[in-house]
């Protein structure tokens, strides 16, 4: 019986953790000692936990651990799952079907183009789809980074599609979009849909930060190395003391945190470039992705406004 409780223990999914009245380790399956090093630090904070029983979540290193506490003959017992990981699991089976019912959003769309109301409707459906992927996709890329495949990629076309991908957002928000690219296209080593889902991560945070009737303005100009994609809006801005912070996971100004930001840098960063953000209270902000060109050459004269 003995053997079958250790051998049941070795293979849980979770970790289990022991603790006698002191405070000693009297148990910790190998799951647990992945997830948390047994160190005094960690040791305090679950003693803390024991304290108040019931199941708390603790950061530890770049993981979010949900822990249970439980008392069993004079043992506290520790139940432990990574957050995180759980996130990632669900994300992955959502990416899928998601996708599908985009798709066919999409189709209905291009079929009610002259029925107004029913477009309407329709906006709705796929603003919601595109905000739910885009979670899915954040999720996905903060837990597991991919590595890009970079291809020569003209990134005019590039933004006119991330444009038009957002219209149906923009249009249930009442808001607008301002397109207006440089004279003359460069081509920049890319992998198009993980730069997209950059460039739409900052396009929904400048969403957020306005009200119905503010303007997202996109505009790409380029110098003899680089190419400078800018969304600014006129939002409500950022506070001086937490410009430094908008890239921290789950940090946020208002009240809905996420990964946005955070996997926009990462992605632009796996892309050679960075993200700058300037602000004023009140007035609006300004991200700015800057890009390394692979060729100088003129892809094709181009001026555009999307509403």
């Amino acid at each position: 019986m003995r053997a079958s409780m250790a051998c049941i223990l070795e293979n849980l999914p979770c970790g289990v953790i022991a603790l006698d009245a002191v405070g000693d380790v009297r148990l910790a399956n190998p799951e647990a000692r992945r997830l948390i090093e047994l160190n005094a630090d960690t040791i305090a904070a679950l003693r803390r936990i024991e304290a108040s029983l019931g199941e708390r979540e603790l950061t530890v290193g770049d993981r979010r651990l949900a822990i249970a506490c439980a008392m069993r003959d004079g043992f506290a017992i520790f139940l432990i799952r990574e957050v995180a990981r759980t996130a990632y699991v669900l994300a992955n089976e959502l990416h899928n079907p998601l996708a599908s019912l985009d798709l066919f959003a999409g189709l209905i769309a291009d079929s009610v183009e002259e029925h107004p109301e029913t477009r309407q409707w329709v906006d709705h459906i796929q603003s919601g789809l595109r905000h739910v992927s885009s979670t899915v996709a954040n999720t996905l890329h903060f837990q597991n980074p991919p590595n890009p495949r970079l291809d020569s990629t003209n990134l005019t076309r590039l933004l006119r599609e991330t444009v038009e991908f957002l219209r149906p957002v923009a249009r249930q928000k009442r808001m607008k979009i301002e397109l207006t690219l440089d004279s003359g296209a460069v081509s920049i080593a890319a992998e198009p849909l993980m730069l997209q889902q950059a460039f739409f991560n900052l396009a929904l945070n400048a969403f957020r930060s306005m009200t119905p009737g503010g303007a997202l303005r996109i505009t790409a100009a380029r110098d003899a190395e680089q190419v400078r994609v800018a969304f600014a809006d006129s939002g409500c801005g950022i506070a001086l003391e937490n410009l430094n912070r908008v890239f921290e996971p789950g940090f946020s100004g208002s009240a809905a945190p996420g990964l946005g930001l955070p996997v926009a840098r990462k992605i632009v960063e796996l892309h050679g470039g960075a993200i700058a953000v300037t602000s004023t209270t009140g007035q609006g902000s300004r991200f700015t992705v800057s890009l390394p060109m692979i060729e100088a050459a003129v892809i094709e004269n181009t001026g555009a406004n999307a509403e």
